[in-house]
């Protein structure tokens, strides 16, 4: 235990230089307004419903953009909401409400989800944000264009979205460094085997971690599923100290951004980021 908390200590501060190659892969949806045919990837699909625009809003069918970019879509007919799961990133939108559960928090939404014709309805740009996606709107032709980044390192075995903006520094010896917007930074980098820490003895794991950051200035810390993090001040910096759990082993995710730029939508992309961090 002593190994891996000194190892990981480590890894939030040394990154050697490595591969100037990063590979991404980028998954794309278009729609036109009020047609039944869309494109995936440049493949011409059928669509059950069409995206539509309603007092001024632009809402698309939540389960076939959800399906489109790998996310499982559920429907809980008694609590009337729909469920969208990439990895450890959970969107629940409860029908005709105000807000949306985001990983367990709930959230304020301008426009409740509605149902039309049987096909759950969402805002474009709720389900875009929350996605981690880019979305672009051609009013001339009515289609719109969602995308969504994903970065692979194939040397340490994962994965992850990249939101809109994050760009790719350098591939270091066991990860990645990616500039944020704001000009933060995150990297991700694999740790250790994991050898006998499973999902359910994680949580033992992570508090023994967590001891190494006692004396902060914390703004909070927790431990959820596979997932551990820290958010503390240091030098005018927001710092976000993570460890996640992967098939593959542990990995740490980290993050430094000015407490200035720091805004609602960094902290959405950054959770994003992390909780589609999985194995490839």
């Amino acid at each position: 235990m002593k190994r891996m908390i000194l190892l990981l200590t480590t890894l939030l501060i040394l990154s050697v230089a490595g591969s100037a190659y990063a590979e991404t892969s980028q998954g794309t949806v278009s729609l036109i307004i009020g047609d039944n045919e869309a494109q995936i990837n440049g493949q011409s699909v059928a669509m059950a419903a069409p995206a539509q625009i309603i007092d001024g809003r632009t809402l698309v069918p939540l389960r076939f953009v959800g399906e489109a970019f790998g996310c499982d879509v559920q429907w809980n007919n008694t609590a009337q909401t729909a469920i969208v799961k990439l990895v450890n990133h959970a969107i629940e939108v409860p029908v005709s409400k105000n807000h949306a559960v985001i990983n367990g928090v709930e959230t304020e939404v301008q426009v409740p989800a509605q149902i039309i014709a049987g096909s759950t309805y969402v805002p474009l740009r709720f389900i875009g944000e929350n996605l981690g996606a880019k979305v672009d709107f051609n009013s001339n032709t009515q289609t719109i264009f969602i995308s969504i980044m994903t970065y692979l390192n194939k040397d340490q075995n994962f994965k992850m979205i990249l939101p809109p903006e994050w760009i790719i520094d350098e591939e270091v010896s066991d990860g990645v460094r990616v500039i944020v917007p704001g000009e933060g930074y995150c990297q991700v980098a694999f740790a250790d085997k994991g050898e006998g820490i499973t999902p359910d003895n994680f949580s033992l794991f992570a508090g023994e971690w967590l001891k190494d950051y006692d004396g902060k200035n914390k703004l909070s810390q927790d431990i959820e599923g596979v997932i551990a993090g820290i958010v503390f001040i240091e030098d005018g910096l927001i710092q976000l100290h993570c460890i996640k759990l992967l098939d593959n082993g542990i990995f740490t995710f980290v993050g430094a951004i000015p407490e200035t730029s720091l805004d609602a939508n960094i902290q959405k992309q950054c959770e994003i980021a992390l909780r589609s961090l999985n194995s490839l």
